[in-house]
């Protein structure tokens, strides 16, 4: 029989399709031969290393073979949905995963009768590591709240990663990116020597673990198999070929990947293949559906699996007596550990007086207790596992979480973490060059950085109309497909009847595959949900030439972009986002964001209007107003951040001239004199320059 080997490529993918689909794209091949152009040695290395002599496991003294022990860990990217899965759910994938190995699996029957006698038992079981890297009790589930979960790439594992040598990580995810039609359910990297530490692992579909829960049932938690036979050195059992093999000895040749579940004996006319048996549908390398899938070879086994497990260069140490000691896997009974702390809000941007509701995943512990603390909230603390809260009046508010058990306990505080919107503090018109250091993320305006890598900043050294803007550094620093947000202050167009946001961009590619990406929103309720009303990306969002440096734009490289806000007109709290999609590639920046319109006269000649002079100035300050009849108002001076430094509390004003002098001593900086009525909020922006 013809034998073609093809090296397992860095990433592998499974691709759900209706039989006769479009064959799913995995670039192993493609992959293995860009790095043989750069290292003519790879090739030979690669076949001295899996021509080596296979290892017998060790057998007890009945002559059973002893399976090997593989400490796993899962790490759980959610962004608080269902991709968040359940332990039990985790712990059914790990029953399946042994199962298979040990070819204890129920459907064992269903193998065709030809390929029963080379049928294996794998001796391999896997554990969840009750030990972290530390020595710490662990249950082998991690739990990480990431944005990376959505289109998910090698980007998750630097979220959170153990050491390869001890442990099987295993990152479960929302969705993996991919270039339609390929729906990719996971990933995995071969075994060293031919991957990296940091790249280790597998990557999977959250609702593709297990069989239960949240679980596809037409894969039957094999995705998983799968992806782990890779991790072990198996290939794809067509080879990635057509008329191909996965270059072991009793797997038949394959035409190509099968899909559904085919009718015994499946054949080919390729030369070399079985035209009696046919192909070998029911491994666990094909493609076909989990509910089809049943088996492993005896010759993957030898070849590949006891090879790269007994190699001292590939999985040794993992497998060893010492490491399953060191990760608590060698049948120690396991202990209570105390539970880590974590959740998220539903929203974390609000209007004052909305409720909310929090999630808790504190994890680490199946059964805990929890106190809860809301400065500033209503109610200030909560012991139920996920509380809804109200914040009456706008601000920045912390939140923490002590999760306890008879273990220990453990506290998480997300600081500054919900933004609540009062009444609305700037009118229409509204305009930031972003000159000043006051005028980012300015008065109620903030950035949102979930992934921890770089976020908008305040950037001096170029600018549309003037020498500073805002910028998004996706040079260096951030990962592919953070989401990085800024948003504007809340802004009232009660008055206006006509109106239109205009904003400045630059941005260069860093190559011509570069597709970073920006997209503006809108809400109309103080962020809890946003309203997508513009999407560039790659080429669409160029404003200069492919640049492969640290991209810095000159005067001519700006592009206008104008966003119609006219539905919007008459809503008394507006809010516009600008995110930043990082693909690694090269620098956005934005300048010059304004919102104009046509203003009702309602506004012009509002229940009281109002001026505040001298502006700029160095001394006392006025604030002059002229009333359309007797109105209540309330009329305070906040700083850039939000501080109250002035207050002329609320008051009735007589109609027609009014004037107020404002006697306290002001440092250097910007403020804001806001004026509320029943019928408008008013603001006025008042620097102040001292000698």
């Amino acid at each position: 029989m013809k034998k073609i080997y093809v090296i397992l490529f860095l990433f592998c993918f499974i691709a759900t399709f209706t039989l006769n689909a479009q064959t799913p794209w995995c670039g192993s091949e493609e992959y293995f031969r860009k790095k043989a152009e750069a290292n003519p040695e790879l090739e030979r290395l690669r076949d001295e290393f899996f021509a080596q002599p296979q290892n017998v496991p060790s057998s007890d003294e009945t002559g059973r073979s002893v399976p090997r022990i593989i400490p796993v860990v899962f790490h759980i990217i959610h962004v608080g949905g269902v991709e968040n899965i359940s332990k039990a759910q985790i712990l059914d994938q790990i029953r399946i995963l042994n199962d298979d190995y040990r070819r204890l699996n129920a459907d064992t029957v269903n193998t065709p009768a030809p390929f029963r006698p080379l049928a294996a038992d794998c001796d391999v079981e896997f554990r969840l590591a009750q030990k972290d890297t530390n020595g710490n009790c662990t249950d082998g589930i991690i739990r990480i709240y990431s944005t990376l979960s959505n289109n998910a790439n090698d980007a998750v594992k630097a979220l959170s990663h153990w050491p390869r040598d001890k442990y099987f990580n295993i990152w479960v995810v929302k969705t993996i990116s991919y270039t339609p039609p390929f729906i990719i359910l996971g990933y995995s990297s071969p075994p060293p020597p031919f991957s990296t530490p940091e790249e280790d692992g597998v990557v999977v579909r959250a609702d593709y673990v297990g069989s239960i829960g949240t679980s596809s049932a037409a894969k039957a938690g094999r995705v998983l198999t799968h992806e782990s036979g890779h991790w072990l050195g198996l290939q794809h059992i067509w080879g990635d070929n057509f008329c191909a093999d996965d270059g072991i000895n009793d797997t038949p040749v394959h035409y190509d990947a099968n899909f559904g579940c085919p009718a015994f004996p499946h054949t080919n006319t390729c030369v070399g293949g079985d035209t009696i048996n046919g192909e070998m549908f029911s491994n666990f390398m094909d493609y076909t559906n989990g509910n089809c899938q049943n088996m492993f070879s005896s010759g993957q086994k030898t070849q590949r699996i006891d090879l790269v497990l007994s190699n001292p260069l590939s999985r040794a140490n993992l497998v060893s007596a010492a490491n399953l000691v060191a990760t608590g896997t060698d049948g120690t009974p396991a202990v209570l550990c105390s539970p880590v702390a974590d959740f998220i809000s539903v929203n974390t941007t609000i209007c004052d007086s909305v409720s909310i509701t929090f999630v808790n995943f504190s994890y680490n512990a199946d059964t805990m207790t929890y106190n809860w603390q809301f400065p500033g909230g209503n109610p200030s603390t909560s012991t139920i596992k996920n509380p809804t809260v109200q914040y009456p009046t706008g601000g920045t508010y912390s939140v923490t979480l002590t999760a306890t058990n008879a273990a220990g306990s453990s506290s998480r505080t997300r600081t500054s973490y919900i933004m609540v919107s009062g009444a609305a503090v700037f009118p229409v018109p509204y305009s930031n060059g972003f000159e000043s250091a006051n005028d980012f993320p300015s008065y109620d305006g903030y950035v949102v950085n979930p992934d921890g890598g770089n976020e908008w900043v305040r950037f001096t050294g170029a600018g549309s109309s003037g020498t500073s803007c805002i910028k998004m550094n996706n040079f260096t620093g951030n990962p592919n497909g953070a989401l990085d947000d800024y948003v504007l202050p809340s802004i009232n167009f009660t008055y206006l009847t006509q109106g239109t946001l205009t904003f400045k961009y630059a941005y260069a590619q860093r190559s011509s595959f570069s597709v970073d990406g920006l997209k503006v929103f809108v809400s109309t309720n103080c962020g809890q949900t946003w309203f997508q009303r513009m999407y560039l990306y790659g080429t669409s969002l160029a404003t200069a030439p492919v640049s492969t440096g640290n991209f810095v734009p000159n005067s001519s490289q700006w592009v206008q972009q104008n966003i119609t806000m006219v539905s919007y007109s008459g809503l008394p709290n507006i809010r516009v986002k600008f995110q930043g999609i990082s693909d690694g590639g090269n620098n956005l920046y934005i300048d010059d964001v304004n919102i104009n319109g046509v203003v009702g006269i309602d506004e012009l000649n509002s229940d009281f209007n109002f001026f505040v002079y001298p502006n700029p100035s160095g001394g006392n300050v006025f604030i002059s107003f002229t009333a359309a009849q007797e109105t209540e108002a309330e009329i305070i001076c906040t700083d850039a951040a939000g501080r109250e430094v002035i207050s002329f509390g609320k008051k009735k004003y007589d109609a027609g001239d009014n004037s107020l002098s404002v006697e306290k001593n002001l440092a250097s900086g910007v403020y804001l004199v806001h004026v509320r009525t029943k019928n408008s909020v008013q603001t006025r922006r008042l620097v102040m320059i001292k000698n």
